[in-house]
């Protein structure tokens, strides 16, 4: 059946993220009268390069394959990996609770953060603000410091997107009331992080 033909896929590239389907395929193969499909779909060859235009992927995972025939009947293959995601994250605030009196002018804002990828969600998988303000994201944990309220009505706004771009958010309202008065006020401490068994930078 003649030599194996050598076929590559040369984009997109292996372990690449999309928010949509269909997608295009490209790629080079050394056998110019060749006949190539990728997962099915007839692609273009010309020059000894070939497209594939509308090839469908489904949600998570999908394996990526061209597969050439030369007249003569030899035949040769490349794959590679690719992942479709459309789902956004899910994302919502914790604390402080929805509809909370506040009687401090900027507060903390955390809650949970979840997406359809393998293992935990740290900030390489999303990232969240509220109002504005950059999140540290975590084990599928957030937290924003110091965001900014204003007397009276406030509305906090948690927004995530993952890495495809999908978004989401989750809306509470809390009231700024700040008492007159003698009242108790957080003066340091607050939003530390440290390696577990180790002591606080600050007391």
């Amino acid at each position: 059946l003649g030599r194996p033909i050598v076929v590559r896929i040369t984009s997109p590239a292996p372990l690449a993220l999309f928010a949509s389907s269909p997608i295009t395929v490209s790629g080079t193969v050394d056998e110019p009268a060749a006949t190539v499909r990728v997962n099915g779909v007839l692609a273009t060859v010309s020059g000894g390069t070939f497209n594939a235009a509308g090839v469908p992927l489904h949600e998570g995972s999908n394996i990526l394959t061209a597969t050439a025939t030369g007249p003569a009947g030899n035949v040769g293959a490349g794959s590679i990996t690719v992942t479709l995601d459309t789902t956004p994250p899910t994302v919502r605030i914790a604390s402080p609770a929805d509809g909370a009196l506040v009687t401090t002018p900027q507060v903390t804002v955390s809650g949970m953060i979840n997406d359809i990828v393998s293992g935990t969600v740290n900030g390489e998988q999303a990232t969240v603000a509220v109002n504005g303000v950059a999140a540290t994201v975590s084990n599928r944990s957030f937290l924003a410091p110091s965001v900014p309220l204003r007397r009276g009505p406030n509305t906090l706004v948690a927004t995530a997107r993952d890495r495809a771009g999908n978004s989401a958010s989750h809306t509470i309202r809390v009231t700024l009331d700040e008492l007159a008065g003698q009242r108790i006020n957080l003066v340091s401490g607050n939003n530390q992080t440290a390696a577990i068994g180790t002591m606080l930078p600050n007391p």
